[in-house]
């Protein structure tokens, strides 16, 4: 090849590289606006219903999705100028859907505790509590959440007030059953928190990409495979059967999912999975969507069909920069003859 094909391939390959991660830095760094966020918790209610309707449960099934029993929702959706964002359904209502900004971050919408209730603590769950806590009755009193990491949400009871404490954090996706919530001074979303029978979506993020219509399936779907957990589990532990076993698998999939360790590439469907295959194998009902759950899961929108090809192109890009980047080296006295050779 001569020196000035050398230059023409080197520009040509700097060229599409460049196209790549500029076209996949302005996606990435796009922030949510409001039409985005009402767009999401659109899909998302579409999403849920749509499965569930398409399921043919009876009244028994039914019972096991909370969501479900308070449609229609309308939506209240809230940007947050320095951190986050926030989806609230309000059940039973045709109010039209709206939008707003507010300049606090997206956490200071949690009411703050009075000072004289802050004594009124039950119990307390920080990173060495154990999660029998589930059987406790707090009488009233607050349980006070330290941090999400380590510990598993999943059985509060929905009449149970919550206190997040001064400095709490939450990285991965929770959820928290609870209806009454309150904050002692600053915590922080840092992944997902789903307060009140999943009423509630509170995110860390602003961008685009984790508001997306695709995101929103997802979600939905998410909370879909969790309230047949929960019934799982509570079949289980009602009646004891596979009680020891389920609680394991329920309880370690809970911690991971909080903690933030399925975000990280690990695999959920297989621990899931697990779940069902012991429910399964003791002949626990579980009010099965799986059918129309995988059929959600294969629809994906051309744009984020898109989008995700330009995802996979830009780590294919970064490689091969890698790659021209070693070769670039090796050769280097021959590319800048080139380059010269180009520029006379």
């Amino acid at each position: 090849m001569s020196f000035k094909k050398k230059a023409y391939f080197f520009i040509f390959l700097c060229t599409i590289i460049i196209f790549f991660l500029v076209i996949n830095t302005k996606y990435n760094n796009t922030l949510v606006e409001d039409d985005d966020l009402l767009e999401y918790a659109e899909t998302y209610l579409e999403t849920y219903k749509a499965i569930i309707d398409a399921s043919n449960l009876d009244s028994n099934d039914l019972n096991s999705f909370s969501f479900y029993q308070g449609y229609p929702y309308s939506v209240n959706a809230i940007i947050s100028a320095s951190h986050g964002a926030s989806i609230a359904f309000i059940e039973n209502s045709t109010v039209k859907n709206r939008a707003s900004k507010i300049p606090y971050p997206i956490e200071n919408l949690i009411p703050k505790v009075a000072e004289k209730d802050k004594r009124n603590i039950g119990f307390m769950l920080d990173n060495s509590s154990n999660n029998e806590f589930i059987d406790i009755n707090t009488g009233g009193s607050f349980i006070y959440v330290g941090t999400s990491k380590d510990n598993s949400f999943f059985r509060i009871n929905e009449t149970t007030p919550i206190l997040f404490g001064d400095g709490a954090f939450f990285d991965g996706l929770t959820y928290i059953e609870s209806s009454q919530f309150f904050r002692e001074g600053n915590f922080s979303v840092n992944g997902t928190l789903v307060l009140d029978h999943s009423k509630i979506i509170i995110k860390g993020s602003t961008l685009k990409t984790d508001w997306t219509t695709e995101k929103a399936k997802e979600d939905a779907i998410d909370m879909i495979y969790k309230e047949q957990i929960d019934g799982i589990f509570d079949y289980s532990k009602l009646t004891g059967i596979g009680y020891y076993e389920i609680e394991l698998l329920v309880t370690d999939f809970k911690k991971k999912e909080s903690m933030g360790y399925y975000e990280k590439g690990y695999e959920k469907e297989k621990d899931r999975d697990a779940i069902f295959a012991k429910a399964k194998q003791y002949r626990i009902p579980e009010g099965s969507v799986t059918i129309e759950l995988l059929e959600h899961k294969q629809d994906k929108d051309i744009k984020e069909k898109i989008y995700d090809l330009i995802d996979k192109s830009v780590t294919i890009y970064t490689f091969v920069l890698i790659i021209i980047g070693g070769v670039s080296w090796l050769t280097r006295k021959s590319i800048i003859q080139a380059i010269k050779y180009f520029l006379k």
